[in-house]
């Protein structure tokens, strides 16, 4: 990170449009080090970013932030400036989005040297960027992969709060790859960041769209609000001649959206989609270590085996190939497909040497998405079919009745109950879910979770399959305001070897 002048802030925050007033002291000779939005985090010299979050109001910590060392204010709210007559300030637009043009100045604009390849959709985004982004090193290419997993550039590994990383972390991790000599970003794209301006100026060379199914209704507050979301990315941070891939169940919808590129391709398992760059799956069939499939890019016909489960995962295999074929520049051949790594947490086998009923992990936390991953795991199973999920505390709340209704229309066993419950009290949340439910169900709701999965693994008989949903690669379970270490997998196989181990 280097330093800048007031006056490098002001150019920047102009040429994106979001500056609206400079300080009565424009031009005073003040330099700047980090763009900070925490106050207890200030240090001498730092420019300060007050925005109104979803809990607390920054511009309230003004004076703190000032006692501390800012030397400089980036505000929405002017008037809460206690003394606008002695710091140096600017009134902006957006000051989320100013944060990111910011920071992306306070690394040397690293973005400016790079190529990135986005992934958004309500499912599939992790799965594809993971698959991309080993296909592309599998054949000695290097990217950078940023999402849900953490920050990946091929030998490092870092854990990350958000599924887009806020403009510090992201930046930095652009500079540190820039300078290893990394171009290529993968990463996934999430509505709030879109909303939130974590990437205002940014451009992406290639973007994907999965999927679109009810979730995060609790921040965008309708569907529209949530499709809206998601849009911006083809609308506003496309490259001109940028390509466009959407699944054949967003393509339909896809047409209301105008963007510049025509560089547009479709993608699955509809073949009556009339888009001429279409990829069509002509064959999906299930394997002993994942599945084969064959499809089709304009007249040459591809088929192999890949180690995932599901139709799902087939077309998201076919996104993350053609994002790594803008990076090769090829096909990666079908020698390198089953050679991918499992995804964590995505229909994630917990396997030993012992004979036990199957338990898959995975993050399904949408109906959809639940409806996806059971009627895959239905393919592999010969007995009963169980479900332990909840839902999250403090999240979406009209999702939560449809969540149980999901799972009871494609499982045969329900155990409901604890996600991350949050604030909220996890007996209030399973209560909500049970309305979904049919009269006469024989779900059964065990609070805790481990108690839960304990529950699952000891009744199952040898030939059924168990799904642990909602939580997938966490290690964590977020009670009150505190994350307590908890592993849906370490749990799984720990019962597994106590009920189903050689004694």
């Amino acid at each position: 990170m280097k330093k800048f002048s007031f006056q490098n802030a002001k150019e920047v925050l102009e040429n994106s449009k979001l500056l609206l007033k400079v300080s009565k002291l424009d031009g005073i000779s003040v330099e700047l080090a980090r763009p900070q939005n925490q106050v207890d985090r200030i240090q001498s010299g730092d420019i300060f970013i007050a925005f109104q979050g979803t809990k607390v109001d920054a511009h309230d910590f003004i004076a703190r932030a000032l006692n501390n060392g800012a030397k400089c204010l980036v505000v929405e709210n002017e008037a809460k400036i206690p003394d606008s007559n002695t710091v140096p300030y600017f009134v902006v637009s957006d000051s989320r989005a100013a944060w990111s043009v910011l920071c992306a100045l306070a690394y040397q604009n690293p973005e400016k040297k790079m190529k990135f390849y986005g992934v958004t959709g309500t499912d599939g985004k992790t799965s594809t960027v993971w698959m991309a982004s080993q296909l592309v090193r599998l054949h000695s290419g290097r990217c950078l992969s940023i999402g849900t997993l953490g920050i990946f550039d091929g030998t490092s590994h870092w854990n990350i709060d958000h599924t887009t990383p806020d403009p510090p972390v992201f930046f930095s991790a652009l500079e540190n790859a820039n300078n290893s000599g990394i171009s290529s970003v993968i990463m996934e794209v999430s509505s709030h960041s879109l909303i939130q301006g974590k990437l205002q100026n940014l451009n992406f060379d290639c973007a994907v769209f999965t999927s679109f199914t009810r979730d995060h209704l609790d921040f965008h507050k309708t569907i529209e609000e949530y499709w809206n979301a998601k849009s911006l990315l083809f609308t506003k941070h496309l490259t001109k001649n940028a390509k466009i891939i959407i699944n054949d169940h967003v393509s339909k919808a896809f047409t209301k959206i105008k963007t510049q590129s025509q560089n547009l391709w479709a993608y699955g398992l509809d073949h009556t989609d009339s888009q001429k760059n279409h990829v069509r799956i002509l064959e999906c069939k299930p394997g002993e270590n994942g599945q084969y499939i064959k499809f089709q890019i304009h007249e040459k016909t591809y088929e192999g085996e890949i180690p995932y489960l599901g139709t799902h995962n087939a077309e998201n295999f076919i996104a993350a190939l053609l994002i790594a074929k803008e990076i090769l520049s090829f096909v990666p051949p079908k020698e390198s497909w089953m050679k991918l790594l499992p995804v964590p947490g995505r229909c994630e086998r917990i396997r030993g040497d012992f004979s036990a009923p199957k338990v898959f992990v995975d993050f399904a936390h949408t109906p959809d998405g639940l409806k996806t991953i059971l009627r895959t795991l239905r393919t592999y199973t010969k007995g009963k079919l169980w479900i332990v999920f909840g839902c999250g505390g403090d999240r979406d709340h009209g999702k939560r009745p449809e969540m149980a209704k999901a799972a009871e229309l494609s499982a045969d066993k329900l155990i409901l109950s604890s996600d991350n419950p949050r604030t909220e009290d996890p007996q209030t949340i399973l209560d909500q879910m049970k309305t979904g439910l049919r009269s006469n169900s024989e779900a059964i709701a065990i609070v805790d979770r481990e108690k839960a999965i304990e529950f699952a693994i000891s009744k199952a008989s040898l030939e059924d399959t168990i799904l642990i949903a909602g939580k997938g690669h966490e290690a964590y379970q977020i009670i009150g305001d505190k994350k307590i270490p908890f592993s849906d997998q370490n749990l799984a196989m720990h019962y597994l070897k106590l009920f189903w181990g050689r004694k």
